[in-house]
């Protein structure tokens, strides 16, 4: 049943979402094929729209998940799903691994586009010329084989969108919890979110930076690059743990709480 509802939450967000990135990667293309005339008035509208549609694609994605969130389980349209013998919980699983499918997919997208427009052979030499400097630089072995970056890339990217997602499911719930102006205190819920993360985010890095100032090895530590590594495990761990905390609120809300029409 877990398998009809996945295929039910992926031909919903298809619709629309396939569209918007398949767009983008077209103009992606066009920026490409114009590239040599960048002087020309074509390239210059269609970098335009490449631009565009960069910034707003991953805007669209979260907004097009959130919608379907809520319309499908707290308004008329998600009436056939919730008449399937499934549980509350399922649900919530079913859209939390659509929606993290699609928010992985979308950033995997926004990066082959920008591969796209920038497929130049000097730019591959160049990085290949490089490698070593920019395994170091990432505080990686100079020896670091492209295929464990690209793993440990897609793992760091998989757990930023799991939580991402839980993130805007949790704030969601949290707007059912007001008697009047649900979606308005949802998206309330999302920015104080997102706002107390920033502030906790930036006094984590001012007490490590004070810290480290008050000892040179520490200091030395803090700067180095070897330690920038260690510095985005921790943070993916954090943030994994900030995705778990925010699924089990929103299952405690969805099965406890809230009223589903």
């Amino acid at each position: 049943m877990l398998g009809k509802l996945i295929k039910h939450d992926f031909k919903a967000l298809n619709r629309f979402l396939l569209i918007m990135h398949g767009f983008l990667l077209l103009f992606a293309v066009a920026v490409r094929i114009f590239l040599p005339l960048y002087e020309n008035v074509i390239f210059s509208l269609f970098l335009i729209l490449y631009i565009l549609f960069l910034i707003g694609v991953s805007f669209a994605t979260y907004i097009t998940i959130a919608v379907h969130f809520y319309k499908n389980l707290f308004s008329d349209e998600g009436y056939l799903t919730r008449t399937l013998p499934v549980s509350r919980g399922m649900h919530l699983l079913s859209k939390t691994i659509t929606g993290t499918v699609w928010a992985i997919a979308n950033l995997l997208l926004i990066i082959v586009s920008l591969c796209i427009t920038i497929s130049m052979p000097e730019v591959w030499n160049a990085l290949l010329e490089n490698k070593v400097r920019i395994m170091t630089g990432l505080g990686l072995p100079a020896d670091f084989g492209l295929l464990q970056l690209v793993l440990s890339s897609l793992v760091v990217i998989a757990l930023q969108c799991f939580t991402s997602v839980c993130m805007v499911y949790v704030s969601v719930m949290i707007g059912q919890l007001f008697t009047r102006h649900r979606i308005l205190g949802s998206v309330v819920a999302y920015f104080s979110i997102s706002t107390v993360l920033s502030l906790l985010s930036f006094v984590a890095a001012a007490v490590a930076t004070f810290s480290a100032s008050q000892s040179s090895g520490a200091l030395m530590y803090l700067y180095n690059p070897q330690s920038l590594a260690h510095i985005v495990l921790v943070s993916t761990l954090f943030t994994f743990i900030l995705g778990v905390i925010f699924y089990i609120v929103s299952h405690l809300i969805l099965v406890k709480k809230a009223d589903l029409p």
